[in-house]
């Protein structure tokens, strides 16, 4: 999970890590009903800046470059994802903690 602000948020201050993991998967369930995710366009993403400069660096900085690359650039690149979807799931988090009272 690398939705970090959510983790933060206030009204999600007396749950549990493992309670808030839970309503934010909640939330983002139902921002996803509303907002799918454009499938071309992150793939699109994906291969410009994680395969194409892989695939130079492999013959740059040989296989343990382009491997580093792949992983760094993987992980930045879901941390930048998360951090713009944050403020379209916001809004999904009190439903998410209702729904997520209800279920215990």
């Amino acid at each position: 999970m690398f939705y970090f602000k959510l983790f933060e948020n206030t009204k999600l201050a007396e749950f549990s890590v493992s309670e808030k993991n839970k309503i934010i998967n909640i939330a983002i369930k139902q921002s996803r009903k509303d907002f799918p995710l454009n499938v071309k366009k992150r793939l699109l993403i994906l291969g410009g800046v994680i395969l194409a400069p892989t695939f130079i660096f492999s013959f740059i900085f040989s296989f343990n470059g382009a491997m580093l690359w792949m992983l760094l650039s993987t992980m930045l690149l879901n941390i930048k994802m998360a951090s713009n979807e944050t403020p379209v799931i916001e809004p999904y988090l009190e439903s998410a903690i209702t729904e997520f009272i209800n279920q215990t």
